[in-house]
């Protein structure tokens, strides 16, 4: 019988943890923070010599020996295993043709991204050596982000090397993070409280920029990369040192801007990922484990503000509340007085990469590259990295936000970042050329164009019309679903036949209760083609909402899916399916 390991330590989880455990216990889809980084070697490797190294790593390391769950009379705790297996594997990939190697690394690399950790069981973190040629090396690393943040990567890094260098030699154990879960307990939590609440006082609302949207809409995440010329990023580095804030504030600044432009509104708010390493905890900076949070980032941008009062105004308030980012997100949400999300993106400034020529390696042996990947839920989000060329990474869910346009707002954030590194400190937000040369070009364009007035019509009639004359072209594109007018067209008409065989006409209602989809438009546009009007119904609403509309509008029938179909009170209104759309190639 198989026994099992002691329990070191049993604490607290900080709460970005907290949050990362919720969101793994309800969505059993891809989990999208499982975080790789790879690191390419080229030299002597003794395979069974690193395997030894990762042994070592983790029994001198209390933080990589955690698992998580829910405890019925502890709740939300971390539990530090004494020992854990060594997750190691070897792949040769020697015997493929050459022109494949690369190929075939990248499929197992994929393999590892997909691998799902199950966060009750210890450890979250796997390492697979691939041996591309004889000389050739390139060592995966996959771990959970509930593990480590980016910080913690570079400190995972050297220690490694370290151990392999050593070759048995005993280095000295990391330090436990008992230490800053004592120093988290002693803040003073209504004190933090106070503070947001000021920050977040008079908010009509969140910012968002894919509303109602749900991660089985989302798909996997995708990423689109920009870099800031040499010479601009040289140029908005010195600006800032003259206005005496940090190129992290600008880039902030630049994204506010960029929110702005979307959604049509001066007070906007995203999420900002802080390192959460207080000074106060002695030795914080050198351990491992996942202290980084989330916070809101609230910025007004009146056009009459100046460049150097938005910019100082942004470093002097984020000072302030440098103190209480301790507080976990969804306490900070609790305190602003909105309907729904506060946020939907998030802005990440990583000023700590791998350094590869800091590693501690043998004679013989060097790395030739260090990259990562640590995609994140948001449907859209900015990781920058500062260096010669400030490198701009946007994430993105494609079923949310599609790689077009968030290939344009790369260009657009670019535009407002040399903006801003050109323009004077007293230059009002209004004045500023915040259109590039190409959204200019096409802004005088539409204005100096034709202007054609459209014939009125009923909205059944108008699609009518686009089905009639534009039947090959694409009518509705969401995630893998791809729709033609004439398809499209077929659709509600066969939603319009299910209608009027259940005696739908003029002026009855009808409640459609369905995900964010192509299903929804056709029910929407079909009830309309039969003269009735229809009543939305989110099925993420709790079932006391959709039970109180329900009976106040008395529909005739409910349009719904099989997965909404559950969520909906048992009223006795009749329920008619929507069609299933099967993807495109299915």
């Amino acid at each position: 019988m198989e026994q099992r390991p002691a329990v070191e330590d049993v604490l607290p989880m900080t709460p970005l943890q907290e949050g990362l455990l919720f969101h793994a216990n309800y969505d059993d889809g891809p989990d999208v923070y499982v975080a790789h980084t790879t690191v390419d070697l080229e030299g002597p490797v003794r395979p069974e010599r690193l395997r030894e190294a990762v042994t070592r790593l983790l029994a001198g390391q209390p933080a990589l020996r955690a698992s998580f769950r829910v405890l019925e009379r502890r709740g939300a705790v971390q539990v530090i295993q004494s020992t854990v297996r060594t997750p190691w594997q070897e792949v040769d990939l020697t015997a493929e043709p050459p022109d494949r190697v690369d190929e075939a690394a990248a499929e197992v690399a994929g393999t590892e991204r997909a691998g799902r950790f199950a966060l009750d069981r210890a450890p979250l973190i796997r390492f697979t050596l691939l041996r591309l040629a004889e000389a050739r090396w390139r060592l995966l690393v996959t771990h959970h982000h509930i593990l480590l943040d980016g910080w913690s990567i570079p400190l995972l890094m050297h220690e490694l090397f370290r151990h392999y260098a050593a070759d048995g030699v005993p280095l000295p154990a990391g330090v436990s993070p008992k230490n800053f879960f004592t120093w988290l307990a002693s803040q003073d939590r209504d004190q933090a409280r106070s503070a947001w609440q000021d920050e977040l006082a008079g908010l009509e609302s969140g910012t968002m920029v894919a509303e109602h949207a749900t991660l089985a809409q989302a798909g996997a995440p995708g990423e689109v990369v920009t870099r800031l010329s040499a010479t601009t990023t040289a140029a908005l580095t010195t600006s800032c040192r003259q206005l005496g804030v940090t190129v992290n504030t600008a880039v902030q600044t630049a994204w506010a801007l960029l929110l702005a432009e979307w959604t049509g509104r001066e007070d906007v708010v995203f999420g900002a990922v802080v390192a959460g390493r207080p000074p106060e905890v002695s030795g914080i900076g050198a351990q491992l484990g996942l202290f980084v949070n989330t916070v809101p980032v609230r910025l007004t941008l009146p056009s009459a503000r100046t460049v150097g009062d938005l910019l100082t105004g942004l470093q002097d308030r984020q000072s302030r509340l440098s103190a209480h980012q301790h507080l976990g997100l969804t306490d900070i949400r609790q305190l602003a007085r909105i309907d729904g999300d506060l946020f939907d993106t998030v802005v990440v400034f990583e000023n700590y990469p791998v350094d590869a020529a800091a590693l501690d390696l043998p004679d013989g042996l060097r790395v030739t590259d260090v990259s990562g990947r640590s995609p994140m839920h948001y449907p859209l989000s900015l990781i920058a990295e500062p260096g010669r060329e400030l490198t701009l990474r946007l994430g993105y869910r494609p079923g949310l936000v599609g790689p077009d346009r968030v290939t344009r707002l790369a260009g657009r954030l670019t535009h407002l970042l040399g903006v801003l590194a050109g323009a004077a400190p007293t230059t009002p937000l209004g004045r500023l050329d915040l259109l590039g040369a190409v959204e200019r070009e096409r802004a005088l364009a539409v204005a100096s164009g034709e202007v054609v007035t459209a014939p009125s019509r009923p909205i059944p009639e108008a699609f009518a019309h686009q089905v009639a004359t534009r039947p090959d072209d694409i009518a509705v594109v969401s995630g893998d679903v791809q729709l033609s007018y004439a398809e499209f067209g077929s659709l509600v008409d066969e939603v319009a036949g299910a209608l009027r065989d259940h005696g739908v006409g003029p002026e009855d209602l009808v409640a459609i209760c369905a995900e964010r989809g192509p299903e929804v438009v056709a029910a929407m546009l079909a009830v309309l083609q039969v003269g009735a009007a229809y009543l939305p119904l989110d099925p993420g609403y709790p079932p006391d909402r959709l039970g109180y509309l329900l009976a106040d509008g008395r529909p005739v029938l409910v349009l719904t899916t099989d997965a909404a179909r559950g969520r909906l009170p048992a009223d006795g209104t009749p329920r008619v399916p929507l069609p299933t759309l099967a993807p495109v190639g299915a």
